[in-house]
Order: C-alpha cells, then structure tokens, then sequence
C-alpha cells in the first residue's frame, strides 16, 4: 500500500472509523485474532459473521488510545477503509484526514481489498446492526462520502 506509516494519522484523528459500531469479520478472522493471543469481544452472528457488540458508545473494543490493537491481522472490513460497502452493494469512499494522503493506486488497492468481502459478511453484518442504522448513518456523515462506480473510478 503507501510508503507511508498511517498510523500517526489514524491516531491524531482518533480513530473515527473505529467508533462506528465495532467491526465485523468472519470465522477465520476471528480464530486469527484469538490465535496472536488477542482476547475475544466477538459475538457468533450466524455461521459466517461474528460482531463485536454495540456498546455505548460505539467503540470497538479493540481502539485503545486512539490506536488499534489487533491492527496487523485486522479484519478485511477494516483493512480497507476508508472504502465502505454497504448492503445494497453500493460503495463509497470516505473522505476522513487519511484519504488525502492516499494515492490513486492506493484507493485502487483498497477498492480491490473491498470486493474480497463475503457479501454474507455484509449482509448479516447490515441486518444486525439495522437498530443502529440512524446513528451509524449520523456517524459516518461527518466525512464526505463520494459513491465509487463498478469500475472503481469516483462517481463525482
């Protein structure tokens, strides 16, 4: 990806993306995560999508000071934001303080990383969470977000 170190960035913005309701990640994420000696704050959804609950405050249980823990085998839905994919197959880029530093091969990579989501995961992930489809709506709308066309160029 870039030649860049992100993770300053992440940190000075407080990992927004991280306060939108936790993540989502599969079977093999999951055992991945334990497997690096991580504790677990996922809950089984169905066979194919495990959750870390919503709590109060939104934060997934993995954001300590603003940085991400589990950040080296951080699941896929993580891996490529600000690139997000919504139920109705929709995707979007996130304009949050990282976006300005990614170059074009770098969305491109990310938009790439995006299409080897299960759309299970998607799926299942969208209608647990649809109590909180106001504030995840309310959240991630601090940023821009500019809709990305099957061919992977912005629809500006």
């Amino acid at each position: 990806m870039s030649c860049c170190d992100n993770s300053a960035i992440c940190r000075e913005c407080g990992g927004y993306c991280c306060r939108l309701g936790g993540t989502r990640a599969t079977k093999d994420e999951v055992d991945a995560i334990l497997g690096a000696g991580h504790e677990s704050h996922f809950v089984r959804v169905t066979e194919k999508c495990y959750i870390t609950p919503w709590g109060d405050d939104g934060v997934c249980p993995y954001l300590k000071d603003s940085t991400c823990t589990i950040y080296e085998i951080r699941p896929l839905v993580c891996q490529k934001f600000p690139i997000v994919k919504f139920s109705n197959h929709e995707s979007f880029i996130v304009h949050c303080p990282l976006t300005q530093h990614l170059s074009k091969e770098d969305i491109d990579y990310l938009i790439e990383v995006s299409s080897r989501l299960p759309e299970e995961l998607i799926e299942e992930a969208a209608v647990y969470f649809q109590p909180y489809a106001r504030i995840l709506d309310e959240r991630i709308r601090v940023f821009r977000l500019d809709r990305i066309n099957d061919d992977g160029m912005n629809a500006e």
